[in-house]
């Protein structure tokens, strides 16, 4: 089953609203594998969300669409939350925040304080979970077996809307980002494609490459995000 939640705007990532539909959700995933039909294609392509019927696509209280489209022959469960933050709302002073902010999503929250909680309760789910930014949009996911939905359920809203935001790891953080750039501009069959874009939208934020630049990005600090994050996080 593919789990998604569509946020209606930049900044809704609260995703307590989905707990009053939590015995809703578990039934879903019980009959999972007795779904008759299959609602995307072998081949991964999807249908299009007007298509789907109302006991597939859902409206949360906070303006959020939640789409469950449920699968044959698989006990596995992928929650991906899409968020639309990318590169193209940056100015260039904060070319790459939105990356930056990804990144610091796993470092941490008021339940989970240190940078090795999170990534350990999720690795003892036996999960596959991981995070990528683009132009338009930011996404988290979690893939885990059924039996272990509720709990990486938890632990994803638990990372979107309780993330700490500390000033060490930002500064920590710093340079796994300038290497990641590097390591990017090191591979020229992934960096062609910054280039391209460089060229077609010059001095436009689609141009620029969504990580920023090393220069920018050492200028980041808490101050410089622009947001009280629990506000326009929830």
């Amino acid at each position: 089953m593919l789990i998604l939640v569509l946020s209606r705007n930049k900044f809704e990532c609260d995703l307590k609203y989905i707990y009053p539909w939590k015995n809703k959700l578990i039934q879903r995933i019980t009959n999972m594998e007795k779904t008759e039909e299959h609602l995307i294609n072998r081949k991964g392509y999807g249908i299009p969300i007007s298509s789907l019927s109302a006991n597939e696509l859902e409206k949360l209280k906070n303006g959020a669409r939640l789409l469950t489209v449920p699968q044959k022959n698989t006990a596995a469960v992928t929650m991906l939350a899409f968020f639309p933050v990318g590169s193209r709302y940056e100015n260039e002073k904060i070319n790459g925040v939105s990356h930056f902010v990804e990144h610091l999503m796993f470092k941490g929250t008021a339940r989970r304080p240190t940078t090795f909680d999170l990534p350990r309760e999720l690795d003892s789910l036996g999960e596959d979970y991981n995070a990528f930014t683009g132009k338009d949009h930011t996404a988290y996911y979690i893939k885990v077996n059924k039996d272990k939905a509720i709990q990486a359920l938890e632990l994803l809203q638990d990372m979107l809307s309780g993330s700490l935001f500390e000033a060490k790891e930002i500064e920590r953080e710093k340079g796994v980002i300038i290497e990641e750039i590097n390591m990017y501009k090191d591979t020229p069959r992934v960096n062609v494609g910054n280039v391209l874009e460089e060229a077609m939208w010059p001095n436009d934020p689609l141009g620029r490459d969504t990580a920023g630049t090393p220069e920018i990005v050492k200028k980041f600090n808490a101050k410089i995000f622009g947001f009280e994050w629990k506000d326009d996080f929830s």
